[in-house]
C-alpha cells in the first residue's frame, strides 16, 4: 500500500519537473523580457570648434549640452532682450510714452524718435527687439524705472536671479562703451530663455519686418529685423538667415565673436549660443568666424532636437482618464476567481499563468491519490473488494 502511495507522489514530482520547470522557465522569460529595458547606445555630442558653446531647452531650462562656461564677452546687442523682457512685464502694449529730450539726443542707431512725442509700448518693443535703435530702449528703461541707471540696477538683479552669475550689465542696449559689461554663453542662454518665454516678445522678435503706425509728431516707419539672435523653424522648413546684427560683435583682436540661434520643431524648442572660434591662426575674423560658429549653432541644433525626440519616446503614454471611466467592467476568469488573475499585470506572462494552472491540477491529482490510499487502507473496505465480506455473511445466515 505504501509503494502506491510513493507511486503517487512520485508521478506527481515527475509531472512537475515535466510540465512546471519549463513553463516556468519560459514565465521567467518573459517577465525579463518585458521588464528588462534595452539599452541603447548613448548619443554623440557634437563636435563645436567654438571657445564656449551652450545648448538649453527652453522649456524646461534644461542644459543638453556645454562646452567652456567660463569666457566672458560683451552681450552687444543681446542686451536689448534683457531690456525687452524687462519692459514687456511692467507695460502693457497699448502704454503711451512720451519721448524726452534725453531720448531724443541719443546719437549712432536709433529710429528717430522726437521729443514731446508719444509712442505705445508695443511699437518700442518692436524697435528694440529689431536692434532698430537705442532710443527705443531708453524710452523703455524710463517708462519702467524712471531712470536709465536704476533700470540698469534692475537689469542686474533679474541676470542674478536667474543664475547668471558672470553678467554684468552697464548700460541698455549693448552698444554705449561699457567696458565692464560682460556675460557668457552659458549665462546669455538663459536670458533668452526667459525671454522667450514671453509670448509678446517671441512674437514680436521672429518678425521680418514692422510698420510703426503714424504717431503726433511723425509719419509711419517702416523697420526691418536686425536682431543678433537667428530665428529657425524647423516644421515649416525655413532656412537659417545670417541677419545684420550677428556680425556686430565681431571682435578683431580676439578672432570672437557671438551667435545665438532660436531652434522650434515640434511644438518643442532650444536656443544655442556660440562665443568665438577655436579654429587657428587661419580662421581669420569677420564672416569667416561667423561661418565656423553658423556650422557649430547648426549642429548643436540638430543635437538638441534629437534629444528632445528621445525624451519624448521614453515617456510612457497615458491613458486619459474619460476612456478608463468609460471600459466596461471586465469579465473575471477562472484563474482570476482563484487568485491569480493579477499574473497578466506587471508583465507576468501567460506562460506563468499556464504553469500554475498545472501545478493546481497536480495538487488536485496528489489529494484524491492520498485520499484513496487512506481510504483502501481500511480493512472491511479491503475485505469487500476481496469477496471475503460475502463469504462471512453467508456463514452468518447458515448459523441462524
Amino acid at each position: 500500500m505504501y509503494f502506491s502511495a510513493l507511486k503517487g507522489i512520485a508521478i506527481f514530482i515527475l509531472c512537475a519537473v515535466m510540465f512546471g520547470a519549463p513553463l516556468a522557465v519560459l514565465a521567467v522569460s518573459g517577465i525579463l523580457a518585458s521588464s528588462t529595458p534595452i539599452l541603447s547606445a548613448p548619443m554623440p555630442e557634437p563636435r563645436v570648434q567654438a571657445r564656449s558653446a551652450t545648448l538649453i531647452d527652453v522649456e524646461t531650462g534644461e542644459t543638453l549640452f556645454e562646452k567652456s562656461v567660463g569666457p566672458t564677452r560683451p552681450p552687444n546687442a543681446f542686451t536689448l532682450f534683457m531690456t525687452a523682457l524687462l519692459a514687456a512685464e511692467a507695460l502693457r502694449p497699448d502704454d503711451m510714452l512720451t519721448m524726452d529730450r534725453e531720448v531724443y539726443g541719443i546719437t549712432g542707431h536709433q529710429v528717430g524718435f522726437l521729443e514731446r512725442e508719444e509712442v505705445p509700448v508695443g511699437d518700442l518693443l518692436h524697435a528694440t527687439l529689431f536692434n532698430a535703435g537705442d532710443d527705443a530702449a531708453v524710452a523703455l528703461a524710463k517708462g519702467v524705472s524712471g531712470s536709465v541707471d536704476d533700470f540698469v540696477d534692475l537689469m542686474n538683479e533679474r541676470a542674478r536671479s536667474l543664475g547668471c552669475a558672470w553678467t554684468v550689465f552697464e548700460n541698455v542696449n549693448g552698444r554705449l562703451p561699457a567696458p565692464g559689461q560682460k556675460t557668457t554663453a552659458s549665462d546669455l542662454a538663459r536670458i533668452l530663455q526667459a525671454a522667450l518665454k514671453n509670448d509678446m516678445i517671441r512674437s514680436y522678435a521672429s518678425k521680418s519686418e514692422y510698420t510703426i503706425p503714424a504717431t503726433n509728431m511723425s509719419a509711419e516707419r517702416e523697420l526691418e529685423n536686425a536682431s543678433p539672435l537667428v530665428f529657425y523653424d524647423a516644421d515649416a522648413g525655413r532656412q537659417f538667415v545670417v541677419p545684420a546684427g550677428v556680425g556686430e560683435g565681431t571682435d578683431d583682436d580676439e578672432g570672437a565673436a557671438e551667435l545665438a540661434v532660436f531652434g522650434s520643431k515640434d511644438g518643442r524648442g532650444v536656443i544655442a549660443v556660440v562665443f568665438g572660434d577655436d579654429g587657428g591662426a587661419d580662421t581669420g575674423v569677420g564672416m569667416d568666424i561667423i561661418a565656423g560658429m553658423y556650422t557649430d549653432a547648426v549642429a548643436l541644433l540638430e543635437y538638441g532636437f534629437a534629444m528632445l525626440a528621445e525624451e519624448e519616446a521614453d515617456e510612457p503614454e497615458e491613458e486619459p482618464e474619460e476612456a478608463i471611466l468609460e471600459e466596461e467592467p471586465e469579465r473575471r476568469s477562472f484563474l482570476e476567481a482563484i487568485g491569480l488573475g493579477d499574473f497578466r499585470e506587471e508583465g507576468f506572462s501567460f506562460y506563468l499563468r499556464i504553469g500554475a494552472a498545472v501545478i493546481i491540477v497536480l495538487v488536485i491529482v496528489l489529494l484524491i491519490v492520498l485520499i484513496r490510499h487512506r481510504y483502501t487502507r481500511d480493512p472491511y473496505v479491503r475485505s469487500v473488494r476481496s469477496g471475503r465480506a460475502t463469504h462471512e455473511v453467508k456463514r452468518v445466515r447458515k448459523l441462524k
